[in-house]
């Protein structure tokens, strides 16, 4: 196996391809959280000795993005971190995932849910809607979608979505590892190792 460091950038991030710079990837942070999340299902209880990323302190209190790059999926992966960490990042309101222009009113009503505002709940339907065509849109060639609903349904604790989302994956990839190793294609990727063996129909954050 090779050493996961080979898909780390210089401050730890994971990326597609190894030997990355910081700039290769706005996702870096999406990676990551994919990478650390499977590493605890399989219960590896320390991820980032695992990964030889850097230390977990040197996220709190950081805002994260490449300039005005800071994408949604990494968004995601943060409010993952958040959660499973429980710590706070600076720059993580909605007035400021608002200000890199992301309006898809699936991200602001799930993002604003994860947060705290449980008014939010009526509306969930919008982003349980998306989360179910990702999982019809996935094939044999794009898995991007799939990989973004596991973990939308699983830091939002959207148990039956998941569970709906997983029976229809099932028909088509015989594996969550198929699913991620479409997607990191290289071998010796951290995702496509750490999840095999994973099962369907997983909860990640307890």
């Amino acid at each position: 196996m090779k050493d996961f460091r080979s898909w780390q950038d210089s401050e730890g991030f994971i990326h597609v391809n190894e030997n990355p710079d910081i700039m290769n990837s706005e996702n870096g942070l999406l990676f990551t959280s994919y990478a650390i999340k499977l590493g605890l299902l399989k219960h590896i209880h320390k991820p980032i000795n695992l990964l030889s990323c850097y230390n977990l302190n040197k996220w709190r209190g950081s805002a994260f993005g490449i300039g005005n790059h800071f994408s949604h999926d990494n968004y995601l992966g943060m409010l993952y971190l958040q959660k499973r960490f429980g710590f706070k990042f600076q720059g993580t309101s909605f007035f400021d995932f608002i200000k890199y222009k992301h309006y898809h009113p699936r991200d602001i009503i799930l993002f604003n849910y994860i947060r705290g505002h449980r008014w939010l709940f009526p509306f969930l339907i919008i982003p349980v809607i998306a989360c179910i065509v990702s999982a019809l849109r996935a094939n044999k060639n794009r898995t991007s979608g799939a990989l973004l609903t596991f973990l939308r349904c699983d830091v939002a604790n959207l148990k039956l979505t998941r569970k709906l989302c997983d029976n229809i994956l099932k028909g088509k990839f015989e594996s969550i590892n198929e699913i991620y190793s479409i997607y990191f294609r290289e071998e010796g990727h951290p995702c496509r190792n750490l999840s095999k063996d994973i099962k369907w129909q997983v909860k990640i954050i307890e």
